[in-house]
């Protein structure tokens, strides 16, 4: 083969690679003496003239940026709704998400994830037209203690999160002090096998059967899922009793059934809520059983959770016309 033959074919891989249809873009930026990959979705409608909706998707433990994609489908919504969908990739498929556990802490006394999503969101800031006032964060099981830990430590930075199967982390609880009101949305099941509804420790159970035998490693410690929502409620200034709605049951034979519960201000266009999956494991509502039920739990097909967290994402921007000041670029 020709030399300059083998060069095109290298160029064609490489541009493969990294636009592979166009919208897709793999990207990379320094932070903190390493390399960060994300993955970037344009949507068909972008014309870099008009500022859209962004939304920044963390996965989860062990997981990845192209994994979060295809798990998540936010792409979709994005070509329908016109918004811009950011997967970053933690190191070592890890977020640093405050739990301050003895697993991870070497890692996290290394990496600095919340530097790197300031950074990335400043270059996608000079790169792209985002409205700075509709920046939202979601992420399920690591990278939904990671939007967590995003809302405590850098709230002037979203308007509003939607954490699944998480909590906030007891590191972080002891530390709660955002520098404003954050909308959030949660979403967790009552019978999570990793992250305890009810709080406590965070175990990885591969093989129930054995866990029996010997109890798997605590991977740090989240606070029960009520006691995360009073925390926002109190910061958020919410008060009074929630609008409560049980959800459809539109697949009888899932074993789950939900409930809503809403705490909202609608002048302010701040709202905290709380979907409960009665009998839900460690799965998205609606998204794919990626592991076996004996290992995760069940997964609820009563709603699904992109759509829901979409829908709540696209009335909670913030507004900037009533003594909260728009998020400079």
């Amino acid at each position: 083969m020709q030399r300059s033959t083998r060069i095109l074919i290298l160029l064609m891989g490489l541009q493969s690679a990294v636009f592979p249809d166009g919208k897709t873009l793999h990207r990379s930026i320094p932070s903190d003496g390493q390399t960060r990959e994300y993955i970037l979705y344009l949507p068909e409608s972008y014309d870099g003239k008009t500022e859209v909706p962004l939304i920044m998707v963390f996965h989860g433990g062990g997981g990845n940026s192209q994994q979060a994609m295809e798990y998540h489908q936010w792409n979709p919504l994005a070509d329908r709704h016109g918004f811009i969908v950011c997967y970053p990739n933690a190191i070592d498929k890890h977020w640093n998400d405050g739990r301050d556990s003895t697993v991870f802490r070497e890692q996290d006394s290394k990496v600095d994830d919340v530097a790197f999503v300031k950074k990335l969101l400043d270059n996608l800031y000079s790169e792209y037209r985002i409205d700075t006032n509709r920046v939202f964060s979601s992420g399920a099981s690591n990278g939904g203690m990671f939007s967590q830990r995003l809302a405590i430590d850098c709230a002037d930075r979203f308007a509003a999160i939607a954490p699944l199967i998480s909590s906030i982390p007891e590191a972080m609880a002891s530390r709660f002090q955002p520098c404003r009101p954050v909308s959030v949305l949660m979403i967790n099941g009552t019978a999570d096998p990793f992250v305890p509804y009810q709080g406590g420790d965070v175990r990885v159970t591969m093989f129930p059967v054995l866990a029996k035998l010997k109890t798997p490693k605590s991977r740090g410690k989240v606070i029960p899922t009520d006691d995360a929502i009073r925390f926002w409620l109190k910061h958020d200034k919410l008060a009074g009793e929630p609008k409560v709605e049980a959800l459809p049951d539109t697949d009888p034979n899932d074993g789950t059934t939900a409930i809503r519960k809403t705490w909202s201000d609608p002048d302010r266009k701040i709202s905290v809520v709380l979907i409960t999956v009665v009998g839900g494991g460690h799965t998205c509502p609606g998204l794919d059983q990626y592991l076996p039920e004996r290992i995760i739990g069940k997964t609820s097909r009563d709603f699904d959770s992109t759509e829901a967290i979409w829908a709540f994402f696209s009335t909670h921007g913030r507004i900037t016309d009533k003594g909260i000041p728009a998020i400079g670029k």
